[in-house]
């Protein structure tokens, strides 16, 4: 849970398999971009601490409100008294609403994970939750600007600062891939597509991860994995920007979801799970293994 910087002003957090990130001033003004999990208040408390920073915050802001980038904002903010900057987008997903249902049909170790997860998708945040202003300024921060960057959710936001060209782009994109259970573990240093069992538009997703590379950025901080400083954050970025591809299948995959400002207004329907089939002629076949084993055994008992 010890803060490691990141580079001037910027500040990473692991929270287990999410990032939270402090931005920060001289003279000791800052701000927090996501929250974790629920339950994690406290731990990202303490390692605030660590940077000495035991005054209250400006404000949090959320890149969404998925419950593993959420999780803390009410408790924080209600013991901080500041708001929660959201976009408005997602604002309703603050509010008690959830997203649409993950997608485990997509494959991959992020689905299989999803599988077991029955709670809420999105985190309650409450009266803190207020919308990101109109012009595209993180409020109180002039040289740091939010940018919309759809598809993993409705209003997923970015952050981006001009002087050094540092990216924040929460779950736009990831630097470890998502999809394999030994990157998960290693946490390889690369740039991939969002989470895909819960990414709802992959029109927009493959649009944002664009726009995201079209800034060039020297230092590139996502949601998950470890943060990218140098040549390689642009290089890698335009790089998936060049060969982005949806998953094979899914349910979000030929269709998105259309979403209003109060939550969706069409999901797709469900499409066939082969995992089931899938396990089903495993167990067939483990049993067909063992049946052919005894038999072998017997027939070689008989012999003797």
């Amino acid at each position: 849970m010890s803060p490691i910087p990141v580079t001037f002003g910027l500040a990473r957090i692991a929270l287990g398999v999410v990032n939270a990130y402090c931005v920060s001033e001289p003279g000791g003004r800052w701000f927090l971009v996501d929250t974790g999990f629920p339950g994690q208040a406290e731990q990202l408390r303490q390692a605030l601490s660590e940077l000495g920073l035991t005054s209250r915050p400006e404000h949090i802001l959320l890149t969404h409100a998925h419950f593993d980038h959420a999780g803390g904002a009410r408790t924080l903010a209600r013991a901080w008294s500041v708001p929660v900057y959201v976009h408005p987008l997602d604002i309703a997903y603050t509010q008690g609403r959830d997203y649409p249902k993950s997608d485990p049909t997509v494959g991959g170790a992020l689905a299989m994970v999803t599988r077991l997860h029955r709670g809420p998708s999105a985190a309650h945040v409450g009266d803190a939750a207020t919308p990101l202003p109109e012009d595209g300024v993180v409020p109180g921060f002039a040289e740091w600007r939010w940018l919309h960057t759809p598809g993993h959710t409705p209003g997923h936001v970015s952050l981006w600062r001009e002087g050094d060209r540092t990216l924040i782009a929460g779950d736009a994109c990831v630097t470890t891939d998502s999809d394999s259970f030994a990157a998960l573990v290693i946490q390889t240093r690369r740039v991939c597509r969002p989470g895909a069992p819960t990414t709802y538009d992959w029109g927009a997703a493959r649009r944002s991860v664009g726009v995201l590379a079209s800034l060039r950025p020297r230092c590139l901080a996502c949601g998950h994995g470890n943060p990218i400083v140098g040549p390689a954050a642009a290089q890698d970025l335009e790089r998936l920007a060049r060969t982005f591809q949806a998953p094979e299948r899914g349910r979000y995959v030929a269709e998105p979801v259309q979403f209003g400002p109060d939550g969706p207004t069409r999901i797709p329907k469900q499409v066939p799970d082969p995992l089931p089939r899938q396990l089903g002629l495993a167990v067939l076949g483990g049993i067909a293994a063992l049946i052919g084993w005894r038999t072998i055994r017997k027939a070689g008992g008989h012999h003797g």
